[in-house]
Formats: C-alpha cells, structure tokens, sequence
C-alpha cells in the first residue's frame, strides 16, 4: 500500500462525493421544471376564472357606485343652485338700496 493506492482511493472517493453534491441540485431542477409544468398546465383556466369573478366585482361596484352617488351629486347641485340665487337676490337687493340712496 504505497501512495500511489491511496492516491487513487482519494480521487474515488473525492469523485463520489462531487457526484453526491450535484445530484441534488440536479434533481432540485428537475422537480422544479416539472412543477412549473403543471403550474402552466393548470393555472391559465383558474387566472380566466379569478377575471371573470374581477370583471363581476367591477360592474357591480361600479353600479352600486353610480346608484349611490347619483342623489348626493343631486342634492349638492340644488344646494349649490339655491345658494347662488340667494346671492344673486342680496346682491340686487344691496344694489337697488345703493341706486335708491343715491337718487334721494
């Protein structure tokens, strides 16, 4: 048993053990390729689900939106309309009293 034997051993064994270590990265790959497979296999009809359900919730929302908003934007433009007649009626009001105090 001279070193050129043990030489041999360890380049054996040094061997076996890169091969140990890069299997599993390699099988790691393998799975991971393979579940993103099914993944692409079978997330595409789910993805046209998930938008059907986001389309409905969309109209919906954008529905009970309009239904809803509607008579409170109503209610502002008829304060806003009556605040600026009222105004409108001091303002002529203070300028008819103005026009009145300068004929006298």
């Amino acid at each position: 048993m001279d070193l050129d034997f043990w030489r041999d051993i360890s380049i054996i064994w040094l061997a076996l053990q890169l091969f140990v270590i890069l299997i599993l990265p390699l099988a790691a790959t393998y799975f991971a390729v393979r579940g993103m497979h099914v993944a692409l296999r079978k997330l595409p009809p789910l993805f046209h689900t998930a938008q059907e359900y986001s389309r409905k919730v969309r109209s919906t929302t954008e529905t009970v939106a309009e239904k809803t908003v509607t008579p409170i934007i109503e209610v502002n433009k008829r304060a806003t309309a009556a605040e600026v007649a009222l105004r409108r009626l001091i303002r002529d009001r203070e300028q008819s009293t103005h026009t009145r105090e300068e004929r006298l």
